[in-house]
């Protein structure tokens, strides 16, 4: 069985100022991106699709394609408008953008992936904060997943409820869904992944084998929500 992540599904309240400074600092300690990308926000967009885009397809005819993530562009804090009680009862699985485009893990869960798939995915220390910047006690980590798949099927899928375009840019064609269920998925061609994203399906954006699911499920850890899809050969 083939498991996602459907839709927008922020997990938590976010401090919105104090989000994305350490590339705000980045910015305007290097003068050369200025000419670059022209101005801070950019940038930061650029960088942030680092995180759920695959390596080498362009945003634009313009920009260079997406490479990997740099030490400096992995996130510092994820800044909260909880209170420390709050925060006490965060799940393992947090969906900081929503869709999830920026994913954060706790230790727990990052010991059953990487099991699972050693030397996959890559993992960053990241602080979770309250307003009043009080260190959440349990250790996070930002998640980059290291594999993108091409196993959707719409052919086997509900028609009514993804739309397709032909990406002119990357010449090749990308569907989204809102609806999730009636979507289906090739064993064949996701094989032995545990985690990945998919190449043509912008969303839903996160995927699980029913493997990973099951080890999460027996470890007793509460993740964002996730449901079942249609599995295909």
């Amino acid at each position: 069985m083939v498991w996602a992540i459907v839709g927008p599904n922020t997990t938590i309240p976010l401090h919105a100022e104090a989000q994305n400074q350490n590339l705000k600092d980045y910015y305007a300690s290097h003068p050369e991106l200025k000419a670059k990308y022209g101005n801070v926000h950019r940038y930061i967009n650029r960088t942030l699709l680092k995180f759920y885009e695959e390596r080498g397809i362009r945003y634009d005819r313009e920009s260079d394609p997406i490479s990997s993530l740099e030490d400096h562009e992995w996130p510092t804090e994820f800044k909260t408008n909880l209170s420390i009680e709050k925060l006490e009862k965060l799940k393992s699985l947090l969906d900081m953008r929503g869709g999830g485009t920026m994913l954060v893990v706790d230790e727990a869960l990052k010991n059953i992936i990487e099991n699972l798939e050693p030397e996959v995915h890559r993992f960053r220390a990241v602080r979770l904060t309250t307003w009043d910047n009080q260190d959440f006690p349990r250790k996070f980590f930002t998640l980059l997943i290291g594999q993108f798949v091409d196993s959707f099927s719409p052919q086997n899928s509900d028609s009514t409820i993804y739309n397709g375009e032909f990406d002119t840019i990357n010449n090749r064609q990308r569907y989204s869904s809102i609806g999730g269920t009636g979507l289906a998925f090739s064993r064949e061609a996701f094989g032995a992944a545990h985690l990945w994203r998919e190449k043509c399906l912008w969303m839903p954006g996160v995927f699980l084998s029913n493997e990973l699911r099951d080890a999460i499920k027996d470890s007793g850890l509460k993740i964002t929500s996730v449901y079942q899809m249609k599995e295909v050969a």
